[in-house]
């Protein structure tokens, strides 16, 4: 009895399950503040990216399911970069 095809197609479900759900775990509140933070930490210090930050925050702020402990030190990230714009 040949099993190769039922496991190639168990393979395929699996591979879409984890799809799906990697999809659904990009789209919260910590995946979104990760990533604010890897791009802040790269982009250079400029007037544009002061700008687009700041917009980056207050969407994160609004978001469902936020912790606000972790905002704020990724704030104080942003702070620390930008500092010259706080002045």
């Amino acid at each position: 009895m040949n099993l190769w095809p039922l496991i190639g197609f168990l393979c395929l479900v699996g591979i879409a399950v984890l799809y799906v759900k990697g999809k659904e775990d990009a789209e919260t509140f910590d995946a979104e503040l990760r990533y604010v933070i890897a791009r802040v930490r790269y982009c250079p210090a400029t007037d544009a990216s002061f700008e687009h930050f700041k917009d980056e925050f207050k969407r994160l702020n609004n978001m469902p399911g936020k912790n606000r402990e972790k905002l704020d030190v990724a704030y104080k990230e942003f702070k620390r970069k930008f500092a010259k714009y706080f002045i």
